[in-house]
C-alpha cells in the first residue's frame, strides 16, 4: 500500500475494549455525525486469533485494496464519487467470496436489532467483514444513537466469534433499508472473482 496524504485531525487514546467498533461508534461517532458526510473505517486487521500470518496479511490486503485501491485501481476515488452521485448508496464494502452469515452471533444480534427497530432478521445477507467500509455518516447514525458506553463492550480476551462486536458487524448494513438506503459491494480484479466496481441492492 502507498502512503495517502492528508491531515491528522485527532489522535485518541482509548481503553482496550470494543476493538475497532468502540472507536467508530463511541469515541468519534457523535463528532463524525455532525462534521462529515462520509467515513472510511479501516484498520490493520491484526488479530492474535489468526495463527497463519500469511492468511492474515492476504486478508488485510484484500480489504484495503478493495476500499483504498492500488496504483492502477483508485478504489477510494471510485467509491466516493459513485456514492456522491447516487444518494441511495449508504455503505460500500468488499464483496467477500466467503459466505459467513450469522455463525454464532444471532443470539447477540437479536436484542440489539430490536433496539434498532429491525424486524425479523434475514438468514442470508452480505456484511462488511472486518467492519471495514465506506459509509455515509448518516448510515451509522442508528448505531451511534444507541449511545453504547465502554462498559457495554465485552472485555478482552474475546473469542473468535459470537460477541456483541461480531453482531454489530453483521447488523451494520441491515439498518440501511430503514433509512431508504442500500449497500454497494466492491470487487478488484485479481483479489476476488473478476469484475470491476459496482453498486448492488
Amino acid at each position: 500500500m502507498h502512503a495517502i496524504p492528508g491531515n491528522i485531525v485527532a489522535v485518541e487514546l482509548v481503553p482496550n475494549r470494543g476493538r475497532d467498533i468502540d472507536t467508530i461508534l463511541t469515541t468519534i461517532g457523535p463528532a463524525i455525525l455532525s462534521k462529515y458526510d462520509y467515513i472510511g473505517h479501516l484498520h490493520t486487521k491484526k488479530s492474535a486469533d489468526v495463527k497463519d500470518a500469511g492468511f492474515g496479511k492476504a486478508w488485510s490486503e484484500f480489504l484495503l485494496e478493495n476500499l483504498l485501491g492500488n496504483p492502477s485501481v483508485p478504489m477510494a476515488d471510485a467509491i466516493l464519487s459513485t456514492m456522491h452521485g447516487d444518494r441511495s448508496i449508504g455503505m460500500v464494502f468488499p464483496d467477500d467470496p466467503n459466505a459467513l452469515g450469522w455463525t454464532a452471533n444471532r443470539a447477540a444480534a437479536e436484542p440489539l436489532a430490536a433496539r434498532l427497530g429491525l424486524g425479523m432478521l434475514p438468514s442470508n445477507f452480505n456484511f462488511p467483514i472486518g467492519t471495514m467500509l465506506w459509509a455515509r455518516t448518516s448510515a451509522l447514525a442508528p448505531f451511534v444513537n444507541l449511545s453504547l458506553q465502554w462498559h457495554d463492550y465485552p472485555e478482552e480476551p474475546l473469542p473468535y466469534d459470537g460477541t456483541l462486536l461480531h453482531a454489530i458487524e453483521r447488523l451494520l448494513p441491515l439498518t440501511l433499508s430503514l433509512l431508504g438506503l442500500h449497500a454497494g459491494a466492491t470487487s478488484v480484479r485479481g483479489l476476488t472473482r473478476s469484475g470491476t466496481w459496482w453498486a448492488s441492492s
